[in-house]
């Protein structure tokens, strides 16, 4: 006789997904940003991740 499984109380990823809500921009208020900004924003963080992560290995190297 097969066992009933339980559902599981957390919503799924595709669940959670769903629910998030973009949050609410005043499209008067908001300038269109073009696909390079985006892209060169992405890379400032991207690099700026990078030295922070090289900078706490050196650190925990050191130790």
């Amino acid at each position: 006789m097969p066992i009933a499984k339980e559902k599981s109380q957390k919503p799924s990823m595709r669940r959670r997904a769903e629910m998030r809500v973009a949050p609410q921009v005043n499209p008067k208020r908001s300038k269109p940003v073009s696909t390079e900004q985006i892209a060169e924003r992405f890379c400032e963080e991207m690099i700026e991740n990078l030295k922070r992560n090289v900078a706490e290995n050196k650190h925990c190297l050191a130790l």
